[in-house]
């Protein structure tokens, strides 16, 4: 989809998508909490474009670029680059169940790789 699509389109079929849905949500079922203030909107624009927008496109055109199974891999850091975030950003403590936690899914991680490896070989 994306290699006759290109990324952008993609991206964008599929925010667009996920707002109309988003937006029906809010109008039809009343989940609304009051009218927009500037702030909010502000907030709102902010997870649109850098929490959803600009991620899913990176994510489509990494894919396009180096195929899905080696950007898929790259799935597995996103845990510690949250606890960075959260330690730099609002001061989390990083606890010892986080530290053997991580280790033990990239243990993990690289068993099954291993193991695939040696399946295929």
């Amino acid at each position: 989809l994306v290699a006759r699509n290109g990324a952008l389109r993609v991206t964008t079929f599929a925010m667009g998508v996920a707002a109309a849905i988003v937006a029906a949500c809010v109008l039809f079922a009343g989940m609304s909490n009051g009218p927009m203030t500037w702030r909010a909107g502000a907030a709102t624009a902010f997870l649109v474009f850098f929490c959803s927008g600009l991620p899913y496109y990176l994510w489509f055109q990494g894919q396009h670029e180096h195929g899905p199974t080696r950007v898929g891999a790259l799935l597995y850091f996103e845990p510690f680059f949250t606890l960075a975030a959260a330690v730099a950003f609002i001061g989390e403590t990083v606890t010892p169940n986080a530290i053997t936690g991580g280790a033990v899914v990239l243990v993990g991680v690289w068993l099954v790789g291993r193991g695939s490896r040696g399946a295929a070989g």
